[in-house]
This record gives structure tokens, C-alpha cells and sequence, in this order.
């Protein structure tokens, strides 16, 4: 039995502990009535908060616009923690541009989930959504039981990391809350089930995959408010609740913090967490390609950079499989990593360089690529998801859409060929074009201006 799954069975056992201590805490406290004190409260629900991925972005983004938009507003943060709250603060002022006075900060609690109730199942154990929908409702009864013995009611709960069960339950939980989910993702697709089985041996997964359909429709349409972050996971949640009014609320970018310098280096920029669904091995295979079609005094100038964060062991381990890759590859002097850099050292990555690149499939937004196109890069992505129906929209306007591999190849080496054979009108106009584009539509204001309207 593998490390990983005796960890995760242990969790497991733990979790069904807990989740019978909270039943029990609430049947005791069944006739005690909550009541809400003073000023309004506010319940955030994300499992990893110490995380600086888009996700948290959202997270910290929508705890800041309402603790500086209503000044009465108190919020409670129910999540596992891996760093101090003053080491946190410190954190999202560095990378994310985040600033919480000491106001602010007095507005904002914790509260703790154990690490049984957030260790995530193993991706080769059967049947791994149904455990994390388990894992939503063990965390919503932890969170009522720890609340409801203070007698305190909160006026909205929001979820932002898109468990549905959770969401379910604490809608079931807290009654007179209001729940807001924030849907990243919908990792749930109704193609999953659109056909039928073929043949005897598929039909365990069928059924399978339409029970968990079939739940996370069940769950997501107890929320009073659904918001998703993109059109495209709009439209996926709108197939899946067509009875239910889903707006949309673009994350929180960095879009006036660069300024566009003349003369840019022919660095190519990846930004995004290190994460197996980035596919920067992709994108350190094509930067060897690429590479070897250039003239050799072409190629002491271009680089690529990789910028990102890592949350925890497997992520490191990506980044030194990357860093093996790329002495396989005898890239050592054109590829850099930038690890966990802030947003200082970004801005100035930013600022240096002229070309930006996106791997990730059905990416359903994409802040890694707004900020790149508002510090004026050049940038390509796959045509799919969030840069093509919200960002880029039309390959070769605002940027370069690529439905295969080898799309991305001929596009940025164009224009590196174009930068060293001195013809920049089409870098020049791509860039001009995509400043000019409604880039203020995903600005960090933007947002919080939209999210704190949520609970006017």
C-alpha cells in the first residue's frame, strides 16, 4: 500500500470521526436559537488559504473589497492554515499587491479545519469525486458545530474553491445565511454523460459519472447565488442549472501596476503555478525547437523564463523534473526559473520582456495572461476556454490563439524571426491593440466593486 493512499485512509477515518463529534455537538445544541450580534458576518470557506494560486486570488481579493467597502463588515475565514496570519498579510502584500491596514485585519478571523478534513483523495483511487464530496459535507458540519455552539449565525457564507457538497450542506446548516458560490471550475461536464455505455465493461463508470452529475447539480442549485469567473464556466454551469440565474465576475487582475517600456528583450515569459496542468514541459520542449531555427547570435539573446509559485512537495518536485528537462535538453543558459519571486521582481520581468506564453488547456479564465497582455507582452495561447471566448477572442488582434502544438511553434517564431529581421509592426500593433482592448473590465477594482455588490 502506497504512502499516499495510507495517508489519505487515515484522513479518512479521522474525518468520519470528526464528522460524528460535530453531529453530535449539533444535536445538543438543536434548541439553541443563533442570533445575529452587532455588526454583519461574513463566513469564507476555502480549504487552503496559505495557497497563491488564482483561486486565492479570489479568495483575498473578496475578503479585501468587503472588510474596505463596508466598514461595519466582519469576516471569518474557515480554513487550514500553513503560515501565521502576519506571515500571510506579508504574503499577499508581495504577491498579490494586497494591502490590509491594521483595521482591516482586526475585521478578520480564523478558524481552523483539522488536515484530516483537506488531504485530498489519491487521483488512482476509485471513485475520487464522490470522496471529496464527502469531504465538503464533513467540512460544512465541522463549521456548523464550531459556529452554532457560539450562537453565531452569519449573514452570508461564500465558497471559493467549488465544492458543491460543502455548499449544500452549510445552505442546509445555516438556514438563515445567505450562500454564495464562487465557481471556478466546473469540473463536472454533461459530456460525461451525453452518451450512453459502450459495451458491458464501461457501463460501472457510466453509472459512475452520472451519480456524480447528478450530485453536483444536486448540490451546486441549493446556493442562493452562483457566480462563475469566465464565460466559458458560465456556459458549463448553465447546462447543468438551466433553471438558475449565473452571472459572471471576472478575477481580480493586476492591470495598472506595469508600465510599457520601448525596448523590450525577446524573453519568452511563462507565469503560472507549477502544476503538471500547466504543461511547462510543453513549453521548455517547444523553446528547444524553436531555439534550433535561429541563427546562433540569435540565440544568445532570446530566453525563456518561467515564473511561478509552488504550494507544497509535488510542486517542487515539478519544478526539479522541469530543471532536469532542461539539462537533458542543454538549455541551461536560456531558461530561467523565477520560484515564489514577488510582485516586485514579476513587474520587472514583466516589464523586460516582449513575449508571453500559456499552455494550460481549457483554461477557464486566465489572470496569467491579462497581466502579461497589461505589462505589454505579446501572448499565445491555446484556442479554447477563457482566452478564447474572454481575453484574446480573435488570433492574431489582441494576441495568437493556436489549436495545436505546432501552431504555437510558428507563431512565436515568427516573431522572434520578425524582431531579428527588424520588422516589429505586427509585435507593435498586437501589443497596441490588446492595450487598447477592455482590459479595465478585469481589473482588480473591477471586481471588488462587483463582489462587494453581492452583499449590498
Amino acid at each position: 500500500m502506497g504512502e499516499g493512499l495510507k495517508e489519505f485512509l487515515a484522513s479518512v477515518f479521522w474525518m468520519w470521526i470528526i464528522w460524528f463529534q460535530s453531529c453530535f455537538r449539533l444535536i445538543r445544541l438543536r434548541f439553541r436559537r443563533p442570533a445575529i450580534k452587532g455588526s454583519p458576518k461574513v463566513l469564507f470557506v476555502h480549504k487552503f488559504a496559505c495557497y497563491f494560486g488564482g483561486g486565492e486570488k479570489v479568495l483575498w481579493s473578496g475578503v479585501h473589497s468587503l472588510v474596505k467597502k463596508s466598514p461595519l463588515t466582519e469576516v471569518t475565514l474557515m480554513a487550514h492554515m500553513t503560515c501565521t496570519p502576519d506571515e500571510l498579510f506579508s504574503r499577499l502584500d508581495k504577491s498579490f499587491k494586497l494591502e490590509f491596514s491594521s483595521q482591516m485585519k482586526k475585521r478578520i478571523s480564523f478558524s481552523l479545519l483539522p488536515p484530516s478534513l483537506v488531504t485530498p483523495a489519491p487521483k488512482f483511487l476509485f471513485m475520487t469525486r464522490l470522496c471529496e464530496y464527502l469531504q465538503g459535507i464533513a467540512i460544512a458540519f465541522f463549521s456548523a458545530a464550531e459556529f452554532r455552539a457560539s450562537g453565531v449565525i452569519f449573514s452570508s457564507i461564500v465558497e471559493t474553491e467549488g465544492a458543491p457538497s460543502c455548499t449544500y450542506a452549510l445552505k442546509k446548516l445555516f438556514k438563515f445565511s445567505k450562500v454564495v458560490s464562487y465557481v471556478h471550475y466546473p469540473f463536472i461536464d454533461t459530456k460525461l454523460i451525453k452518451s450512453g455505455p459502450k459495451g458491458l465493461a464501461k457501463l460501472p463508470k457510466y453509472i459512475y459519472n452520472r451519480l456524480v452529475v447528478f450530485l453536483y447539480r444536486f448540490f451546486l442549485q441549493a446556493s442562493d447565488v452562483v457566480v462563475a469567473n469566465s464565460s466559458w464556466s458560465a456556459g458549463k454551469v448553465r447546462k447543468l442549472l438551466p433553471e438558475k440565474s449565473i452571472s459572471i465576475i471576472f478575477p481580480p487582475c493586476n492591470t495598472s501596476s506595469f508600465k510599457i517600456k520601448g525596448q523590450k528583450k525577446p524573453h519568452l515569459i511563462s507565469f503560472a503555478q507549477f502544476r503538471p496542468e500547466k504543461c511547462h514541459d510543453f513549453q521548455i520542449k517547444l523553446f528547444a525547437r524553436l531555439l534550433s531555427q535561429l541563427k546562433d547570435e540569435e540565440k544568445k539573446e532570446v530566453k525563456l523564463v518561467l515564473v511561478g509559485s509552488v504550494r507544497n512537495d509535488d510542486d517542487r518536485a515539478l519544478v526539479q523534473h522541469l530543471q532536469n528537462l532542461v539539462s537533458q535538453l542543454s538549455l541551461e543558459n536560456h531558461v530561467e526559473f523565477k520560484v515564489n519571486v514577488d510582485f516586485q521582481e514579476i513587474t520587472r520581468i514583466f516589464e523586460d520582456s516582449a513575449f508571453g506564453i500559456h499552455t494550460m488547456k481549457k483554461e477557464h479564465f486566465g489572470i496569467a495572461l491579462v497581466e502579461m497582455i497589461a505589462a505589454g507582452l505579446v501572448v499565445t495561447a491555446w484556442n479554447h476556454a477563457g482566452p478564447r471566448k474572454d481575453i484574446i477572442v480573435e488570433s492574431g488582434v489582441c494576441g495568437f490563439l493556436c489549436s495545436s502544438e505546432e501552431e504555437f511553434e510558428k507563431n512565436i517564431l515568427k516573431l522572434f524571426k520578425d524582431r531579428f529581421e527588424g520588422r516589429m509592426d505586427l509585435e507593435e500593433q498586437i501589443r497596441e491593440n490588446a492595450l487598447r482592448k477592455r482590459i479595465s473590465e478585469f481589473s482588480q477594482d473591477a471586481f471588488e466593486d462587483k463582489f462587494a455588490k453581492l452583499f449590498a
